[in-house]
């Protein structure tokens, strides 16, 4: 079998579409407590990413921000019943930097700059749940960010290009969920002096 951009790109897809079924298993056993902020800020943005992605000329790359579009307003809608946070300071300030990057991503008729705008209100949504998977990694869900994590990385082996519009949300996706990955694998020889 010949590994091409684009079967790597596909798998990325499937295993973000696998990641997400235990998850919200989880989420409805009350096992995982999704951060309310993160996906409030990811359900707008894999939405309105995924289209200026496209837009921006992905191709083998584009499975997996199609299908974490519809798994985030999943998860979200989930999260106002069996999530937590969204309405601590920490929250609020993350919230309120991913709308303005939000606004000005919207406003912008520079593709580059509505990625790179998209980028980092999305890479804020990840601060709440890397913040809750080292205080309280028990009310996150290891297997799931792990797949995660993979999905990405087989993401960024897709890439043909490293121009970095295309290159960079994958590559950023992947450090920081793999920081949430290592947190959740790694939680019992992490010392925890606080709770949230």
């Amino acid at each position: 079998m010949n590994i091409t951009p684009a079967l790597l790109g596909q798998l990325s897809g499937i295993l973000a579409v696998i990641q997400a079924v235990p998850y919200i298993i989880s989420i409805l056993m009350k096992k995982t407590r999704p951060a309310r902020a993160s996906y409030a800020i990811w359900s707008v943005l894999q939405t309105i990413s995924a289209a200026s992605y496209l837009a921006s000329g992905a191709t083998d790359t584009k499975w997996t921000p199609i299908v974490l579009a519809f798994s985030a307003v999943i998860i979200f809608s989930l999260s106002i019943k069996y999530g937590m946070g969204g309405f601590n300071k920490f929250d609020i300030t993350c919230l309120s930097i991913a709308a303005i990057a939000i606004v000005l991503w919207l406003t912008t008729s520079n593709p580059a700059f509505a990625v790179y705008a998209s980028l980092a209100a999305s890479s804020i949504a990840f601060l709440p749940v890397i913040k809750k998977s080292f205080l309280t990694p028990k009310t996150e869900n290891t297997l799931s960010w792990t797949l995660y994590a993979v999905a990405v990385l087989l993401n960024v082996c897709a890439l043909t290009s490293w121009n970095p519009v295309i290159a960079l949300p994958p590559v950023i996706s992947l450090v920081l969920s793999g920081i949430i990955a290592l947190l959740l694998l790694f939680q019992h020889r992490i010392p925890r002096k606080h709770s949230l």
